[in-house]
């Protein structure tokens, strides 16, 4: 468990371009954000705004193009260890022959040397995962054969078991039944009690609304970060998102 009170940031993006070319080209311009243990924040914006950039690049995939990402103190996010990513479903090869239990265990190879099994310790702990995701009954079947919903409770199975200090998550409720929706905000709400940072990319701002005490508003700039109540405001909102504000959004007042 990470102490939620402490007044050093987990993750810091310091005067921060991020993007695929050269700076000129950034996807995300000059941006500096602070998260802090026990931070669950929803990353919201318009397609192509900059989330699943961000995303990559404080888990290590995208170098920054201009100033740095500190992770746990550790430049341009040299504590890869501590920091569990789960891309979009899109980005990932589901054909790969592998069973849920494989992809769970996956969590652990950080933590177990190449040349040894996992222990009984390590067992428990996928086992746990597992239960938590209520996925057991799944254990052997190949990834590929499960439902979209059950995918998605699977690699956040493989998150647990990692037991991370930092979670990303890239569209997680993208076309998941209730069931897996729940469950999500659920393991949400223990990661917040045990200190655990997650950020979590949606386009889903009616949910926002429901469940998440903190946002980040994106488009290619920061436009607002704090509080549900501060950051979706009618004026924020049609910043970033122009006239094509998502039907259904709830404003703040």
């Amino acid at each position: 468990m990470i102490s939620a009170a402490t007044s050093t940031p987990i993750i810091q993006l310091n005067r921060t371009s991020l993007g695929y070319r050269t700076e000129s080209n950034a996807v995300l311009n000059d941006i500096s954000l602070q998260f802090f243990a026990g931070d669950i924040v929803a990353v919201i914006g318009p397609n192509g705004a900059g989330k699943s950039t961000l995303l990559k690049s404080i888990v290590g995939l995208i170098r920054p193009l201009k100033g740095e990402i500190i992770v746990h103190g550790g430049r341009n996010s040299a504590h890869k260890d501590c920091v569990s990513y789960i891309p979009q479903k899109e980005a990932i090869d589901w054909n790969y022959p592998i069973t849920v239990r494989e992809v769970v265990m996956m969590g652990r190879f950080g933590k177990i040397p190449f040349y040894r099994r996992p222990s009984i310790e390590d067992e428990q702990i996928i086992k746990q995962a597992m239960e938590r995701m209520d996925i057991c009954s799944l254990a052997n079947r190949k990834i590929r054969d499960c439902s979209g919903g059950q995918q998605q409770r699977v690699f956040l199975a493989r998150s647990l078991a990692q037991q991370p200090h930092i979670l990303l998550m890239d569209e997680p409720f993208n076309a998941v039944d209730i069931a897996t929706e729940t469950i999500i905000l659920e393991n949400l709400a223990i990661f917040r009690r045990q200190g655990v940072t997650a950020l979590v990319a949606t386009h889903d701002l009616a949910l926002v609304s429901e469940h998440f005490e903190k946002v980040l508003l994106l488009n290619h700039q920061v436009i607002a970060f704090g509080s549900q109540s501060e950051v979706m405001t009618y004026e924020n909102l049609q910043k970033a998102y122009g006239g094509k504000i998502p039907s259904g959004t709830k404003t703040a007042q």
